[in-house]
């Protein structure tokens, strides 16, 4: 097992999956692609821990392209100050987010990275996508509304009781109890999620809506459904990066409980394996490659840019 920050291993492509557990990876991953797949224990078992913990000083030689607002170019997140950090940021999530799902699309992660190889030659990508993590592409329920710059916590729903009594009243419960099932006894917001659900209040997150809907079984298959949308979208890029004579590897800043004893979701300082066990897998070829007509349109627009830019130096 690596206990390695990220920072500190061989990479030329660094793709983070967000939210994905090592034991479910496992399950699929060869149905796209070979390579050699190893277990690393994870800096941190949310995402900005993961991020604190793994990138604690300046990394010039590195463009992160970003799906999660946590990473943002343009104002620092919990302290994280990305746009510092990097050579450069992208922010995927502010201009893809897909306001229906609630979600950034991987396929639009994808194109913005194969734009950002082009336009950053000699430079180490980190490209983060959103999936698996929750909401569920194949499994609608409700998604998260667009992060705004100004917010300080970036992950919203839209609340139908938000300004009532009864909300606020259980709000200050809800800190209370998830206080306890947290620090005190490591299992996260479950038994929170199962109350507020009993008192007849909506899911408080996309995970517990799917939850509610689909049951434990529903939602560990949308959790699988959605780990191979996100593999099959990053197919064409890890072909063409892979072309390059890149080195690319897969990896996730944390895991997910998705119904183990009674847990759900991932929360800070955890110690629990479920959370800790994500994938680091250094990929050799890939299998089959999903196709799609916009990356295809920019892959060829970018290679002709080059090939013009080329001449022009010559």
């Amino acid at each position: 097992m690596l206990y390695k920050g990220v920072m500190d291993l061989d990479w030329d492509i660094l793709i983070v999956l967000d939210a994905c557990r090592y034991d479910y990876f496992k399950m699929v991953y060869e149905d796209y692609f070979e390579g050699d797949l190893e277990e690393m224990y994870s800096k941190g078992t949310t995402t900005y821990e993961w991020l604190v913990n793994s990138f604690p000083g300046r990394y010039m030689d590195t463009v992160y392209v970003s799906s999660n607002p946590h990473i943002c170019g343009r104002r620092c997140v919990w302290g994280f100050c990305a746009g510092e950090k990097f050579h450069h940021v992208i922010d995927v999530w502010d201009k893809n987010w897909n306001d229906e799902l609630g979600t950034v699309l991987p396929m639009d992660v994808s194109i913005e990275a194969l734009k950002a190889f082009y336009r950053y030659p000699g430079k180490r990508l980190i490209i983060h996508y959103l999936q698996p993590h929750a909401p569920y592409l194949t499994c609608r329920t409700v998604g998260f509304r667009k992060p705004s710059l100004e917010e300080r916590d970036l992950f919203h729903l839209h609340h139908p009781l938000k300004n009532t009594m009864r909300y606020r009243t259980w709000l200050r419960l809800r800190t209370v109890i998830n206080y306890i099932t947290i620090n005190l006894f490591d299992v996260g917001k479950g038994p929170a999620w199962k109350l507020g659900e009993l008192m007849g209040l909506p899911p408080e997150s996309p995970l517990d809506a799917c939850r509610r809907i689909y049951g434990v079984e529903g939602l560990r298959r949308c959790y699988v459904e959605n780990l191979r949308g996100v593999l099959e979208a990053s197919t064409p890029l890890i072909k063409d990066l892979l072309s390059s004579g890149a080195d690319v590897v897969i990896t996730s800043d944390h895991g997910e409980f998705l119904g183990e004893r009674w847990s759900y979701g991932h929360w800070p300082r955890s110690k629990r394996p479920i959370l800790r066990l994500v994938p680091w897998f250094r990929v050799h070829r890939v299998k089959k490659v999903v196709g799609n007509v916009r990356y295809s349109l920019v892959k060829r627009l970018h290679r002709r840019l080059s090939k013009t830019i080329s001449l022009d130096e010559a």
